[in-house]
């Protein structure tokens, strides 16, 4: 089943378009913005440009890589075609189970969601990164033998979820790793210019500590890979972050929410004593020292720098 239909030519279907061409899948398109019998162009790949009633007489799978709001559309439009060449239909939405595609089982069809779990921020850096990736597939076994050799043929890893899968949890998660891990960069790099470095500086001293984290994440447990004040009971640079980002009232809480998971974690981990974790606790919630002190009246010793 090398003929695939791709539904939206996107940042997900430009990608995904364009590495199957590579691998030697034959390519046709659906996409809004181009006339049919028109070609869309992915650097050196031409792809012929279809209606959908005419995609589904071409092709025997069909990925769906539209917006989330718009897959919806999209079935209640391909329940209404003759659907008998077409064997299976997936979408690669992250939040979004196979079910949504359930209509389409009444046709006769298999039906699946394969999600590549890494972010596409445009052609070049989606081709960059995907590969290595992890793509996460539910829906009819069916559908497996084609989505295990198209994971395989991408050099990719396959994930197959469970039947008890909690699709928005999974996707809530990977949101948090990806799109909150540039909103932290962001607000590093504020702290950074604020402190007096250009932006140009900040950028060049934060990417390499970010990657030198990720590193050790690759290689290590969160509890291991965790390093910092916190984890060292470092409470006098713990105030120090939590006075001077008063120039920069925006961050201050997220400092704080995010500082009491930090000692959650290196308490749970066995970084941190009870008595000192809510030390730490007290001030992040108060902005820093109660008159100068912590809870027990003094400043317990810093551990060694880690």
């Amino acid at each position: 089943m090398d003929e695939v239909g791709i539904i939206g030519l996107g940042r997900a279907g430009t990608v995904m378009a364009y590495l199957l061409a590579e691998k030697g899948y034959r390519v046709k398109v659906v996409r809004s913005k181009s006339m049919p019998g028109y070609e869309a162009q992915v650097k050196e790949h031409r792809f012929p440009v279809r209606q959908l009633e005419k995609i589904v007489r071409e092709v025997k799978v069909l990925l769906i890589t539209t917006p989330d709001r718009v897959i919806g559309e999209i079935v209640e439009k391909l329940v209404k075609l003759d659907l008998s060449a077409v064997k299976g239909v997936l979408h690669l939405s992250g939040n979004h189970p196979a079910a949504i595609l359930k209509p389409l089982q009444a046709k006769g069809l298999s039906i699946g969601s394969l999600h590549p779990l890494q972010s596409l921020a445009g052609l070049e850096q989606g081709l960059l990164n995907l590969t290595g990736s992890t793509f996460t597939f539910e829906g009819d076994t069916e559908l497996l033998p084609w989505v295990t050799a198209l994971v395989e043929r991408l050099e990719c890893r396959l994930a197959i979820a469970p039947a008890s899968f909690n699709k928005s949890l999974y996707h809530g998660g990977a949101s948090i790793a990806s799109n909150f891990l540039v909103v932290l960069a962001k607000m590093g790099l504020d702290c950074l210019v604020k402190a007096g470095l250009s932006p140009g500086e900040a950028r060049q001293a934060l990417i390499p500590l970010m990657q030198g984290t990720l590193n050790n994440l690759g290689r290590l447990p969160p509890e291991k890979a965790l390093t910092g004040p916190i984890v060292r009971n470092d409470l006098v640079t713990i105030n120090s972050h939590l006075e001077e980002l008063k120039q920069l009232p925006h961050l201050l809480p997220a400092y704080q929410s995010l500082g009491q998971l930090t000692a959650t974690l290196a308490m749970e981990a066995g970084h941190l004593e009870k008595m000192e974790y809510r030390q730490i606790v007290e001030i992040l919630e108060n902005g820093g020292f109660n008159n100068g002190k912590s809870d027990s009246g003094h400043l317990e010793g810093e551990k060694e720098t880690q």
